[in-house]
């Protein structure tokens, strides 16, 4: 191996013996407005609150 690969090893342990590290939680959500269910899933929780918002503004909007 070169030595760039050398300094670069020990940074890749490092990053995967702390997986979660960085991630955000994942957000689940039931609403229900006027009847209608809305069963929101971001596995991810890539979204920040205020598009979550606006996304689920938009559905019962447009509903």
């Amino acid at each position: 191996m070169n030595p760039m690969r050398y300094r670069l090893l020990p940074l890749a342990l490092v990053a995967l013996s702390f997986p979660s590290f960085g991630q955000t939680q994942a957000f689940d959500a039931q609403l229900t407005r006027d009847g209608v269910t809305l069963n929101y899933q971001d596995a991810r929780g890539a979204l920040a609150a205020p598009q979550r918002k606006r996304i689920i503004d938009t559905f019962y909007f447009a509903y």
